[in-house]
């Protein structure tokens, strides 16, 4: 335990001179850029995309959808946008015939192979350029020293090719044809079922990762580079992304930075590539492969789990974690590691409420999401009959629960799949959403509306009642204090 303890330390102020020593170049850089950017005239990028009128999907161009989805309430705080993607090969890209989407591309490492990178020095460069470059503002050393001490287990842990590979596999809608005629011709038929409480991994074939949700940095990053949209020649900030896995290697342990701690081959997945890339320390705007722009999802398979944690830890790391996390043999989870689908959800704060375009752009990433999940499966799919799902959103994100739950069950139902909905109890009530969705099913001698009938109905709702409002509000509560 001791050795242990003093390796953590050790690792740790080795990523606190790396992490100090390139933010002061990173600094310097931000300040220049910033000037340069307000000194010229924006210009736009690209021809902009013909949007259809209120009931049609296509999408506008994608800075504009990027603009929208991850910063729907213009020039805020947080910032928005994606940067540019450097190391993602597409060269193997494949279209799903009559679906609209695209098998962008799949990499695969086996825990063998990611374990004989994660050395000491490795980790510690990577978490030094993970926290300069995405994750800049806040420390937490009792999270990195129980990442720290798991890597350690992760790379001495006996048996791990014994344990599926791990794989991420990245999916795109690309044809608006195709997926226009889904709406039109595919009808709801189903409603999911509900089941009280959290996500059963051990049991539960696939389950949806509420993604790293902002792919921009982090809301306290100084001097962001002003970006001009395609549509507008007002400029946003564009703060260098983050990617799938959220902050675990640093601060934050919510849903997602649990899952890639738990099952530490995703976070060494993600962590690698950190380093097989060009620096984005060295240069900024640039980011991994691991990240989604709007009509994007990332399928993740042979996540099989090294620890557990608690789940009072929910929210923050306690400093006398070394009790409470208990580490496992992952060949116990062999048979029962799920598929995980990240995807990330629409942010709705500053917004009162949705508009069409804000409800089509969270089903075609819901949909992408779900398509994606079923084609991994196999053909036919050999287990993903049933989606796990929850509350996609209605966090931070300030999303409506009832919006949430409807816009899920119509993706499903144009990917093909089931859904099972975990509800806590801890937000607004479905019940206006099911009696919604009943009405939509139609009766015994009657077909089950169109999705794109449902999505008229569910825009005209989501302007004219307040049941179906977003929950950002102007005057938020008191921020909860740890």
């Amino acid at each position: 335990a001791a050795a242990a303890a003093a390796a953590a330390a050790a690792a740790t102020l080795t990523v606190l001179f790396l992490t100090r020593r390139a933010r002061a170049k990173r600094g310097k850089y931000w300040r220049h850029e910033a000037r340069q950017a307000i000194e010229k005239p924006s210009v736009e990028t690209a021809p902009s995309v013909p949007v259809p009128a209120s009931g049609g999907c296509a999408p506008s161009s994608f800075p504009s959808d990027e603009a929208v989805y991850y910063e729907s309430y213009g020039s805020g705080h947080e910032g928005g946008g994606l940067g540019r993607r450097v190391d993602l090969d597409e060269s193997s890209s494949t279209l799903l015939p009559s679906t609209g989407i695209v098998c962008v591309a799949r990499y695969k490492e086996t825990h063998e192979h990611l374990a004989s990178w994660a050395t000491a020095e490795n980790w510690a460069q990577a978490t030094a350029v993970h926290k300069t470059a995405f994750h800049s503002t806040r420390e937490a050393p009792a999270q990195e020293a129980l990442v720290e001490h798991i890597r350690q287990h992760y790379v001495g842990v006996p048996r791990r090719e014994m344990v599926e590979p791990v794989s991420a596999t990245l999916y795109r809608l690309s044809d608006m044809d195709d997926y226009t005629a889904l709406l039109a011709s595919v009808r709801l038929t189903r409603i999911p079922a509900l089941v009280a409480g959290v996500f059963d991994e051990e049991r539960e074939p696939c389950i949806v990762d509420f993604a790293n949700k902002r792919l921009g940095g982090d809301p306290s990053d100084p001097q962001p580079v002003l970006q001009p949209t395609k549509t507008s020649r007002v400029s946003l900030p564009i703060h260098p992304p983050s990617r799938i896995g959220g902050a675990f290697a640093s601060y934050g342990f919510a849903q997602e930075e649990i899952m890639f701690v738990q099952r530490f081959g995703l976070a060494a997945l993600c962590m690698k590539s950190l380093l097989d890339m060009p620096s984005p320390v060295d240069n900024p705007g640039t980011c991994s492969r691991y990240v989604m722009t709007p009509s994007e999802a990332w399928i993740l398979q042979g996540g099989a789990a090294f620890c557990k944690t608690p789940n009072k830890w929910y929210g923050k790391i306690p400093k006398d974690w070394c009790s409470g996390v208990k580490l496992l043999d992952p060949t116990a989870d062999r048979d029962s590691t799920p598929m995980i689908v990240a995807m990330d959800a629409f942010r709705a704060k500053g917004m009162e409420r949705y508009d069409r375009r804000h409800l089509d752009l969270m089903l075609r990433k819901a949909y992408v999401a779900f398509r994606g999940a079923r084609h991994c499966a196999g053909d036919p799919p050999a287990f993903v009959h049933c989606v796990s799902t929850g509350a996609w959103g209605c966090g931070v994100f300030k999303n409506n629960h009832r919006v949430s739950f409807v816009i899920q069950t119509l993706a499903a139902a144009l990917a093909e799949v089931t859904l099972t909905y975990h509800a806590l109890g801890d937000g607004l009530s479905l019940g206006p959403a099911i009696a919604f969705l009943e009405q939509q099913l139609g009766g015994l001698n009657t077909e089950g509306a169109p999705i794109t009938g449902v999505m008229d109905d569910l825009e005209g709702l989501c302007s004219s009642s307040g049941d179906w409002k977003t929950t950002w509000t102007k005057d938020p509560p008191p921020q909860r204090k740890y």
